[in-house]
């Protein structure tokens, strides 16, 4: 097995190399998702390993016919799917091409690309599909956070806030805090935006990003807090509701979360106390 890039050459190299004094025969074998294991190619592959020939294929052929298998057996275990015959026959060949596989001797040409964890993964998911937790919003507020760090250097927005006049006042400021980032040494310009200091971050730029996600949940239809009790929630920072005035609903709720979060001995101890 090789890489995709590498398949043609090995072709022409081995049919050149085992065509004079030891003969043997070259075969290519090519496989994905969409394909379906047909009993003659089964049978070529049986001649090939009668006759010690060469058998040549991709990483993600050899993955395909692996994770294939799986899929005709998920489906062969679901009893809500119509059986048919067709897929035991199909399952029936894909065991055959494997067990000869086990029989033969692999040799891999570039083998640090070929088992590498991150460049050699296929995608091959199976089964039913069921949506992302929180799609598609968890994608979508990352996208509108990311747009206001990159309207200061594009001057453009992506984001449906053309016609509001807060958006454009927020990146307004955003981008004065950007650049005295870059005065004060706290952000790096080059080769992008780099944040070198975590501090000056939550002081002066992370109040103005929070401006920014409110017209994002506000958007989304977040209800039931206001804006300063939002703003407080993203930025960790109380003093912005030091001075609201909850409702006693509100503060009952509050005091009976306290109350049960306070281990059994001091709740007792603060019982006593109130009795003396």
């Amino acid at each position: 097995t090789m890489p995709p890039a590498l398949l043609e050459q090995s072709k022409a190299t081995l049919r050149a190399a085992f065509s004079s004094i030891v003969r043997k025969r070259v075969f290519t074998l090519s496989f994905d998702r969409s394909s379906e294991m047909r009993w003659p190619t089964v049978e070529k592959l049986r001649r090939a390993a009668r006759n010690r020939g060469v058998v040549l294929a991709t990483a993600n052929t050899i993955k395909s016919l692996q994770l294939k298998m799986l899929e005709k057996m998920d489906e062969l275990r679901d009893h809500r799917r119509k059986q048919h015959p067709v897929m035991e026959e199909a399952m029936r060949a894909l065991v055959q091409v494997l067990t000869l596989f086990r029989g033969g001797c692999l040799i891999m040409d570039e083998v640090d690309l070929l088992l590498h964890p991150l460049k050699a993964e296929l995608n091959f998911p199976i089964g039913a599909r069921h949506p992302l937790d929180f799609s598609p919003e968890r994608w979508t507020i990352a996208i509108h956070m990311l747009d206001a760090v990159f309207f200061v250097e594009r001057r453009s927005m992506c984001v449906p806030f053309h016609q509001s006049g807060r958006a454009h006042a927020v990146l307004s400021e955003l981008q004065r805090v950007i650049e005295q980032g870059y005065e004060e040494r706290a952000l790096q310009r080059s080769p992008h935006l780099v944040l070198l200091n975590a501090e000056w971050y939550h002081s002066h730029m992370r109040p103005v990003m929070a401006r920014w996600t409110l017209l994002w949940l506000e958007a989304n239809h977040l209800n039931g807090l206001s804006l300063e009790q939002i703003e407080a929630y993203i930025t960790a920072n109380g003093e912005l509701v030091s001075n609201t005035a909850w409702d006693a609903e509100t503060e009952a709720a509050a005091r009976a979360q306290e109350e049960a979060r306070e281990p059994p001995a001091a709740a007792s101890s603060n019982a006593a106390a109130l009795r003396r």
